[in-house]
């Protein structure tokens, strides 16, 4: 895979971080659980596409995820595959929120996802993102 990386692309990816840091702080406070399963997912989203900024062209990045999930695993990227697992998993996400609205999974789940956003990030525009924000 052929990374674009600027301080354009940069920047945006560090802004998305940082909003669904944001969209975290939303839903652990919120009193409702849908709200706060809402904010949690928002929070995915955003950082799935700070992951993609940082890597390059996210409307590109989209469109290759959707089409390595058609093939099913026979995509030998191994960044194509985490791309393709967070896919799934804020897809998977996404659907289990209508059966379980408990709080404290979905928020859980948007840490873990931005953990492993974070790292991408730190690593691509080179900074210490957990100094940040």
């Amino acid at each position: 895979m052929i990374f674009l990386k600027d301080e354009y692309r940069n920047g945006w990816a560090l802004r998305f971080l940082k909003e669904a840091k944001i969209e975290l702080f939303k839903a652990e406070e919120a009193p409702i659980p849908n709200m706060s399963s809402s904010f949690a997912l928002i929070s995915m989203k955003k950082a799935q596409t700070a992951i993609y900024y940082s890597l390059g062209d996210p409307e590109y990045l989209a469109f290759a995820v959707k089409e390595a999930l058609q093939e099913k695993g026979r995509n030998k990227d191994l960044l194509m595959v985490l791309l393709t697992q967070i896919e799934r998993f804020i897809n998977n996400t996404s659907s289990e929120i209508v059966d379980i609205l408990r709080k404290d999974i979905v928020i859980n789940e948007a840490k873990k996802l931005l953990e492993i956003a974070s790292d991408i990030i730190a690593l691509m525009v080179e900074r210490n993102i957990k100094e940040m924000a």
